[in-house]
């Protein structure tokens, strides 16, 4: 399931909740690949798909870190290493 970038918009204004979670940077690992685990598993039983924002803070601001290959090969090694099952579905989109 994807979401609308309207409904992306409306996660950001919302602030953390069962369904989103923000991430400065890829600093933390773990904690961004145990949210990952969460969200493929529907950990809070939502029956929806959970969003992780990579390079924003949680009042919905952009913390400036570059979208490039190198973020996006290394958000697609942590969800196909064999460690996350069900393998999450994966998207990236542009600042908003």
């Amino acid at each position: 399931m994807f979401y609308d970038e309207d409904e992306l918009r409306a996660f950001l204004r919302g602030g953390k909740s069962d369904l989103v979670a923000f991430e400065r940077s890829l600093g933390n690992r773990h904690a961004i690949h145990r949210t990952i685990c969460a969200f493929a598993n529907d950990a809070p039983d939502t029956g929806k798909a959970g969003v992780v924002f990579i390079g924003m803070d949680s009042d919905g601001s952009c913390t400036g870190i570059p979208i490039d290959t190198a973020l996006l090969a290394t958000l697609a090694m942590m969800r196909s290493d064999g460690s996350i099952q069900p393998v999450p579905t994966c998207a990236s989109t542009g600042p908003a």
